[in-house]
């Protein structure tokens, strides 16, 4: 059984037709990619299974109970986790600060406990610094620890928003355009510690990507989008040399 599906998925923004009948299927431990040109509707789509956007057709299920109708806190506790493109962090606060708040969930003791300084409330500030730590180690991010997220160079700053995701202990990471900003040496060292991840965390991953070397590299299947419609899917090799693939990349003449 998928752990994330969207079925029959349609958004409409007054005359324009954002998304139209589009499905796609998450499996456990799988990384599928969505690619496609911009304004294919990409985004639209990640707005409607993360609950920030209600399609006017179709249906989202997780673990399969259906989440169409269920707020972005519901779904973010049911253990969906989402980067955005326009980098999503408290970027006045340091990384490390960044991951705890991320954390505010697993806190797990109410105000008066934290007011009085009680032996619970001390435990799990601990126990959300050893988590924080143990993360941005992973990520090859503790160097940064204590410096402020804004200051830090936007791929970079990808990467900590990773971290806080992380933080929030997903089982479906849905990733957009998470390598923007970054180099090809940078991206392919993403990828690689992308399925490290999925192997250390048990994780399915759903994930934007415009550079379609690293799709073929991690992905295990791929939906390509155009004019809000699905293409194409299958294979990554299968999709990234489809002729209607390589025509709404390159156009025409290209094909």
């Amino acid at each position: 059984m998928p752990v994330l599906e969207a079925d029959g998925i349609s958004v409409r923004f007054g005359g324009v037709q954002a998304v139209r009948d589009v499905s796609v299927h998450v499996g456990e431990w799988e990384v599928v990619g969505i690619i496609g040109p911009n304004g294919a509707g990409k985004t639209t789509l990640f707005n409607v299974l993360t609950g920030f956007q209600r399609p006017n057709t179709g249906r989202v299920r997780f673990e399969g109970d259906d989440i169409t109708g269920e707020p972005v806190h519901r779904r973010a506790a049911l253990g969906m986790g989402r980067t955005f493109q326009n980098v999503g962090l408290v970027k006045a606060a340091t990384v490390l600060d960044n991951l705890l708040t991320a954390q505010h969930m697993a806190v797990g003791y109410g105000a008066v406990a934290g007011i009085v300084g009680s032996s619970l409330a001390f435990e799990r500030e601990r126990a959300v610094r050893d988590e924080a730590a143990r993360l941005l180690e992973l990520l090859g991010l503790l160097p940064v620890a204590d410096l402020v997220a804004g200051r830090l160079p936007y791929g970079l700053r990808k990467q900590v928003e990773l971290a806080t995701v992380l933080a929030t202990h997903p089982k479906v990471l849905l990733l957009d355009e998470p390598t923007s900003g970054m180099g090809p040496e940078e991206a392919e060292a993403f990828g690689e510690r992308l399925l490290a991840l999925r192997r250390e965390l048990g994780l399915s991953v759903l994930m934007i990507e415009h550079h379609v070397p690293l799709v073929a590299a991690v992905c295990d299947y791929v939906y390509c989008m155009n004019f809000g419609e699905l293409l194409v899917e299958g294979k990554p090799d299968d999709v990234r040399s489809h002729p209607e693939v390589v025509r709404a990349y390159l156009g025409d003449e290209a094909a």
